[in-house]
């Protein structure tokens, strides 16, 4: 067991390495690839503990720490400083994070993973690790919040294992547990954002107060409903009715805090093996398509826990990153 504060380069600080923040059980199946032994630590930090798993895969390493609806915190109200600061002492550098969120777009379907560019924050959280007092305050740079190299590399991978990935655009992060209404999905859609999130912004503040650089993972469970009150025009965000058949946002929910081990990457995107049965049957579906259907939600789950064990590597080997690090607080007094 490790206590620590705040603070970046400390004597005995582990060597660099990739955080995964991810579904319940993305440690275990992370160590299950690893290439040795796997450590799990908890760190005791000034905001709450954390269990962290560390091991390696291609000669890089990873750092792990779960967010999901089984975990000890729901994933909209996690320990944020305690799981940003316990990354960072493990040796984190860079830092993916996944979680759910709504398609405001008709161009992200359910079970598309976004990989955003910017952010707009509606959580009404204010999280900062420089809160005055002994560890002062800092002014964090935001103009590019999430990491634009280790965004496109890490698409680029998961493309590899078959998901349909999307690349740029605004996540709009609200307070969750609940997920917008009609009414606040045609809102959100009108200021720009293409799909939300309980957790991104808040994340890739803390990290950039540690200089780490972030790519938040977003994975489209439900489509926004359709609000004809609200924008008589309509637009696209808000006022496509779902593909007939597509799974609902609880089956995805339970389907993602499943483990899954997945076959070899196919040809097809899965986002379309995930809707295909659903369309070629029509809009009334049977317990066979719903089976099918979960099967291929979880396959997409454990595909995203395949693309970060295949980065591991890819991410150690990358050179320091220019941008990200500047944004950075000063060291714990």
């Amino acid at each position: 067991m490790r206590e620590e504060g705040i603070g970046h380069a400390v004597s005995g600080e582990a060597a660099a390495a990739l955080g995964v923040v991810g579904s319940s059980g993305v440690g275990g199946r992370l160590a299950r690839r690893a290439d040795g032994p796997v450590e799990t630590s908890t760190h005791v930090t000034a905001w709450g503990s954390v269990d962290v798993v560390t091991g390696a895969v291609g000669g890089g390493r990873f750092v792990a720490v779960e967010k999901s609806q089984a975990a000890a915190f729901a994933p909209h109200n996690l320990p944020y400083r305690a799981v940003a600061t316990a990354l960072r002492r493990a040796g984190a550098t860079r830092v993916i994070s996944a979680s759910v969120g709504t398609s405001l777009t008709e161009r992200i379907r359910v079970g598309d993973v976004v990989l955003p560019s910017d952010f707009l924050d509606f959580s009404g959280r204010t999280v900062t690790l420089y809160g005055g007092g002994i560890e002062g305050t800092h002014h964090a740079e935001m103009d590019e919040p999430f990491c634009g190299r280790l965004s496109r590399d890490y698409a680029s991978v998961a493309r590899g294992f078959g998901l349909r990935v999307r690349e740029g655009g605004t996540v709009a992060t609200v307070s969750g547990p609940h997920h917008p209404t009609a009414a606040e999905s045609e809102w959100l859609a009108s200021y720009g954002a293409s799909v939300t999130s309980f957790t991104a912004a808040t994340e890739a503040k803390l990290a950039r107060e540690l200089g780490m650089c972030f790519a938040a993972t977003i994975v489209a469970v439900r489509q926004a409903a359709p609000h004809p009150g609200w924008n008589p025009a309509g637009r696209a965000a808000a006022a496509v009715e779902p593909p007939a058949g597509e799974p609902t946002e609880a089956e995805l929910l339970r389907a993602f805090a499943q483990g899954w081990e997945p076959s070899a990457p196919g040809k097809v995107a899965l986002a379309e093996r995930v809707a295909a049965p659903a369309r070629a049957a029509g809009r009334k579906r049977s317990k066979a398509q719903d089976e099918v259907l979960a099967k291929a939600l979880r396959e997409a789950d454990a595909r995203l826990e395949e693309a970060a064990a295949a980065f591991v590597a890819q991410a150690a080997a990358l050179p320091p990153c220019p941008r990200c690090p500047r944004g950075q607080g000063p060291p714990a007094r």
